[in-house]
């Protein structure tokens, strides 16, 4: 099907972006069949935000990648690398590869389930009802804002569908998914469950773009095409794919600097593409060697070469070793030594480089997440650490690094204080710690003991309360033997019977042991609403963004790859860098 008939033949009105129903879109699609570049890329530029807003799948995406595949496929390779179109070309390129990673990440969501027909077929009668039912707002803003579907106003063809994010009028959009209510979660998984099923037609589109005439290989194509690679059903385009960059890569020259850069983003690609590269662990390229390590973390000596790799990203200049990538090779270091959880021990070297250099911004992003590992967990708060009360060697080089650098103790970094909280600072001042590590160091590894934060304490108190069934048991008290009585006396000799006497007053009653005093009530240990409100914890350490639409549509996220095996992890966290054509 062509790209007019797609845009013509598809009900845009019953289908939703992210700001309401997507009929308003259609001319600025309807630009991208056009020849001149400047409306072309503002066109482009209504993609994203609209029909894949914070890496968000809609029921109207998928229709929308159908016409940009059609668009692609019309223009085929000749127009597509046309100087002129380049940045158009790009940006629809972008599209296509941003839902690559977005279904990559969300595969295992998707999986098992099936498209709801019901919630589909509710949503059109909703949007029916409210297009027959009028507007009393429709006259005060039809002169300047767009409609409820956002329909241009005559300042270009993506200048009405920016308003909403410029802060313009409120767009009624929104509220259409208010009103869809609970339908809002099955739509948006019904649009992922759609998109799967165009894996086929993506690279049919791409992958025979991959491989140029002159032997070489398409970099940006390839860029483009690899997260679709291992979608289910992909299996034979990866096949023909990963023969192409093997052979492309075997007839590259290792020591050629000017080779180099390709070389590295091919040995990416096959990290992608989850290939082993363990046999390349001894390769005299360092950016080639710590991929490989990436690879495969769980092999032995791959553990080793990312520390070090993350040492001297730290401590050299790295893009000199290891290319203008080099932060998405340390991105994929730190999530691989993270997901074996290497020891504390195994990590020291990067971590205290890290500690070191840091700024105080973003720890949690920095070098928490190498540390985390390496101090205990408390009970019940998955993201506090505490104190060790007997602290390794490693732990204690840790908390003296964390001394050191004064970046790490300024009052008003908010980021920097929660990192210490999460190590189970607490309040703990510099000179605190500084105190504390000088007494462990004196003290050597058999009289260590350290204090813990006044929130672990008051926690390990309370653990200790509930543990008794009762308050303690006071000792029995011992009984004090009764006064011997007038009966239990020897019996004297009869005697004649005295005359009668009268009766002596009572004795006051000394058989009761004398009474204990009232024990006293142990005031009960501190609990944790009693404590000041602890500082902000830190972001956890990043994790598999998955698309979960229980929100309204759209979920913050990264727009690329989570990790080198679709794991958790900052991984792709930006676009990267696309290496430079040969």
């Amino acid at each position: 099907m062509t790209a007019s008939n797609i845009l013509e033949t598809t009900d845009w009105s019953h289908l939703l972006h992210a700001h309401g129903t997507a009929e308003g879109a259609v001319p600025a699609l309807k630009t991208l069949q056009g020849e001149d570049p400047d409306p072309m890329a503002e066109a482009v530029d209504v993609l994203e935000p609209y029909f894949l807003r914070q890496s968000t799948p809609y029921p109207a995406t998928p229709a929308a990648l159908r016409y940009v595949l059609a668009i692609l496929a019309e223009w085929g390779a000749e127009r597509a690398g046309d100087e002129s179109l380049a940045d158009v070309a790009e940006g629809l390129s972008i599209f296509v590869r941003n839902i690559g990673f977005l279904l990559r990440r969300c595969e295992e969501d998707l999986a098992g389930r099936a498209v709801d027909a019901q919630a589909a077929q509710r949503a059109r009668e909703i949007l029916d009802e409210r297009a027959a039912a009028p507007d009393p707002a429709a006259g005060a803003s039809a002169s300047g804002s767009a409609s409820a579907a956002g329909t241009p106003d005559g300042a270009g063809a993506a200048g009405a569908h920016a308003a909403p994010e410029r802060g313009g009028p409120p767009a009624k959009g929104d509220d259409v998914w208010e009103a869809l209510g609970e339908l809002r979660d099955p739509l948006i998984y019904n649009a992922g469950l759609e998109l799967m099923g165009l894996t086929s037609e993506v690279l049919d589109v791409f992958v025979p773009r991959v491989p140029r005439p002159n032997g070489r290989i398409d970099l940006e194509t390839l860029d483009t095409v690899v997260p679709w690679l291992v979608l289910p059903g992909a299996d034979d385009a990866r096949t023909a794919v990963l023969a192409e960059v093997c052979d492309r890569l075997d007839g590259l020259d290792p020591a050629d600097p000017r080779q180099r850069e390709e070389r590295r983003t091919l040995v990416q690609v096959l990290v992608d593409l989850k290939e082993d590269l363990s046999g390349l662990g001894e390769d005299e390229d360092p950016a080639v060697r710590a991929l490989a390590a990436i690879s495969r973390p769980e092999h032995e000596g791959a553990v080793p070469e990312l520390v070090r790799a993350l040492q001297r990203m730290t401590e050299e200049d790295p893009e000199n070793v290891y290319g203008p990538t080099w932060t998405e090779i340390r991105d994929q270091a730190d999530s691989a030594v993270i997901r074996v959880k290497a020891p504390l021990e195994a990590l020291l070297p990067a971590a205290l480089a890290r500690i070191g250099a840091s700024t105080g911004f973003l720890p949690d992003h920095d070098w928490l997440p190498l540390v985390t590992h390496g101090f205990p967990p408390s009970d019940g708060e998955v993201w506090e650490r505490l104190l060790p009360e007997t602290p390794s060697d490693a732990q204690i080089q840790v908390l003296a690094a964390l001394a050191d650098n004064p970046h790490q103790w300024d009052p008003g970094n908010e980021h920097a204080v929660a990192a210490r909280s999460y190590l189970g600072l607490g309040s703990m001042s510099r000179e605190e710690l500084r105190a504390l590590v000088d007494r462990h160091r004196a003290a050597g590894p058999g009289g260590r003991v350290t204090r813990v934060s006044r929130r672990a304490a008051a926690r390990a108190a309370q653990s200790a309360q509930s543990a008794q069934a009762a308050p303690p048991t006071l000792p029995t008290p011992v009984v004090q033997p009764a006064p011997p009585t007038r009966t239990a006396q020897a019996v004297p000799p009869t005697q004649p019977t005295p005359p009668a006497q009268p009766t002596p007053p009572a004795q006051p009653a000394q058989f009761a042991p004398p009474t204990l005093p009232t024990p006293v009530v142990q005031p009960a240990p501190p609990t944790r609403t009693a404590q000041a409100a602890p500082p902000a914890q830190p972001t956890p350490p990043a994790q598999p963004a998955q698309f979960a639409p229980s929100a309204l549509g759209p979920q913050p996220g990264p727009t690329g790859d989570a990790s080198a095996d679709g794991g958790a992890g900052p991984s792709h966290a930006e676009r990267p860098a696309r290496a430079p054509q040969p």
